[in-house]
């Protein structure tokens, strides 16, 4: 499970330096007034792009977790469910 939130961390990183690069060359970061349109999105990408390394960093480097004792059902359990899934 570790590979999924590894890929979409990728993912979302990737996502962040596409508005970043685009919010600094598509649109003025700053104008005589002050903010430009480029402004905020180039801050948004910044933090997604922060946020989503530290998700990547917290996932890569946690011990992977197994599967709990209790996970898959004994074989009397499954045969007590059968009068309900097949009528």
């Amino acid at each position: 499970m570790r590979r999924h939130y590894q890929v979409a961390g990728l993912l979302i990183l990737s996502f962040a330096v596409y508005i970043m690069v685009e919010s600094r060359t598509g649109i003025e970061y700053y104008t005589e007034y002050g903010a430009g349109p480029g402004f905020l999105p180039f801050w948004c990408g910044a933090f997604l792009a922060v946020f989503s390394l530290l998700w990547l960093f917290r996932v890569s480097f946690r011990p992977v977790e197994g599967v709990p004792p209790k996970f898959h059902p004994a074989a009397e359990e499954l045969h007590d469910l059968s009068p309900s899934l097949w009528p």
